[in-house]
């Protein structure tokens, strides 16, 4: 049985050796476009020199279990199988995994739960099971991964162990998101973090994808040149839709604009500069909702959304994939579509071909462009219940760093700029996006990070009714009772 798993695993990382090197050599000529991204996440080469545990090391040795609690729509990001080259993204988390089982001398265990994004009350059998776990006291396993903003509100329950008390792993690593990661630190402790270890990382990465059909024929320069000039802005955008407009009749009528007006409007909201949340100088967080510049972002984006030439669904299912703006734009019959990179995965078989742009700024004033991830990532905790915190600290690490040499090479490669991007300069895009990434703390602490999203559905389908006064005034004090608990336990 061992020799036999021995050669399936000397077979997997065989084959992704092969793929690296035509890759390598074929990259400029048939569009494999194997690139180190700017954020360097890792190179092929690391990848197959760490993907050898006998690499002459002398690591701790735990003879133990590592279980890991997660969602079950994304046990992906943990659980793998030996498929022996069917999923190149599931043999890489694959060999990540056999890597850390040898090494350490532990055996992986996968917890999966149901985390629907359908409950509104958070009773999900995945907040069920952990809350039976903690309120028990029960050693039932070692890492979660949870839903952002669904999770984080537990921390005053004091389930979770800080961060920055857990021996064997360093959060200024860089395979751990510390942009995001200081967001998640209140009053010097971080119960949270996220990073390379989790996929969903990269997959909730916000992105603006284009018809390179249509931009030929109605932008007036290449795309990626505005992006690269820092000119790609909300009016720019705009006016280039304008040039579209809308024509034909049914089925066959073509979109300047297009667009879910759920996640994407939170995610304009974030690539603007908004935070509903801000520290101030004791590092604690205030609530920044009602501000003129929140007034006037909600004003354009409820123009952008009205616009003659734009469509937009208010009714839609709630992972995106019935979305019909995302069946306009992949039957050719939209410019401008917003997408996270989950969902141009699923482009790969457009007949048009497309490119990809990051959110644009909201004006020329704005120094940088800005990546907003706004639901549904993975947040890392450790349970208070672990008997060996330094094991988890080390196997964590090593999962977090594994990830960013294998895993997430593999990704981007070939999964994002070998399969999705259509052409080199949505690499260079790719790369852009990815080392501009912020999510608002408001999504994650409470849900005032949403606060965009109902006034804009309000001003767009109830014409008129855009206020953030209105929805203020209806959530503030629910959402600052829940800040004010969590601002509590971290003073602790």
């Amino acid at each position: 049985m061992k020799q036999a798993r021995k050669l399936r695993l000397t077979r997997t990382l065989a084959w992704v050796l092969l793929t690296l090197l035509m890759c390598t050599g074929c990259a400029m000529a048939i569009g494999c476009n194997v690139q180190e991204p700017e954020g360097k996440p890792g190179n092929t080469t690391a990848a197959q020199e760490t993907t050898n545990a006998d690499d002459g090391e002398d690591y701790p040795q735990y003879d133990k279990d590592f279980r890991i609690m997660h969602r079950s729509n994304y046990a992906y990001e943990f659980k793998a199988s030996d498929s022996e080259g069917a999923n190149v993204v599931n043999d890489a988390v694959y060999s990540r995994n056999q890597v850390i089982e040898k090494r350490y001398n532990v055996s992986i265990k996968n917890l999966t739960y149901n985390n629907g994004w359908k409950d509104a009350t958070r009773n999900t059998e995945f907040e069920q099971q952990l809350s039976t776990w903690m309120t028990a006291q029960e050693d039932a396993c070692d890492l979660i991964a949870g839903y952002h903003r669904y999770i984080y509100p537990t921390v005053s329950n004091d389930w979770y162990l800080d961060w920055q008390t857990v021996p064997g792993i360093d959060l200024k690593a860089d395979e751990w998101q510390n942009g995001i990661n200081d967001v998640l630190t209140i009053n010097g402790k971080t119960y949270a973090i996220t990073g390379d270890i989790t996929l969903t990382f990269w997959k909730f990465m916000s992105s603006v994808v284009f018809n390179d059909r249509l931009a030929k024929d109605y932008a007036s320069e290449n795309l990626y040149n505005v992006v690269s000039s820092g000119r790609w802005t909300l009016e720019y955008m705009m006016n280039v839709a304008k040039e579209v407009g809308t024509s034909g009749e049914g089925t066959n009528r073509i979109y300047g604009f297009a667009s879910d007006i759920d996640v994407a409007i939170d995610a304009f909201a974030s690539s603007f500069g908004v935070e509903t949340l801000v520290k101030d100088n004791s590092g604690n967080y205030q609530f920044q909702v009602e501000t003129e510049k929140n007034s006037a972002i909600l004003d354009q984006l409820v123009q952008l959304y009205t616009e003659s030439y734009s469509y937009q669904e208010q009714n839609k299912g709630t992972d995106g994939s019935n979305d019909p703006s995302k069946y306009l734009f992949t039957g050719g019959q939209v410019l401008f579509n917003p997408m996270r990179f989950e969902m141009i995965e699923r482009l790969r078989d457009m007949s048009d071909n497309y490119g990809v742009l990051p959110y644009p700024k909201l004006d020329n004033a704005q120094q940088n462009y800005r990546t907003a991830i706004t639901d549904g990532v993975s947040l890392m905790f450790v349970p208070k219940t672990v008997k060996n915190a330094e094991m988890v600290g080390t196997v964590t690490a090593a999962l977090a760093k594994q990830s960013r040499e294998i895993v997430n090479p593999r990704y981007i490669e070939v999964v994002l700029k070998g399969n999705a991007a259509r052409d080199s300069q949505s690499l260079a895009m790719i790369d852009l996006i990815r080392n501009n990434v912020f999510i608002d703390p408001g999504y994650v602490l409470t849900s005032a990070g949403f606060c965009f999203r109902e006034p804009v559905k309000a001003g767009v389908f109830k014409q008129g009714s855009a206020s953030l006064s209105s929805f203020w005034s209806e959530n503030q004090g629910r959402v600052t009772t829940a800040l004010e608990k969590i601002l509590a336990y971290h003073q602790k």
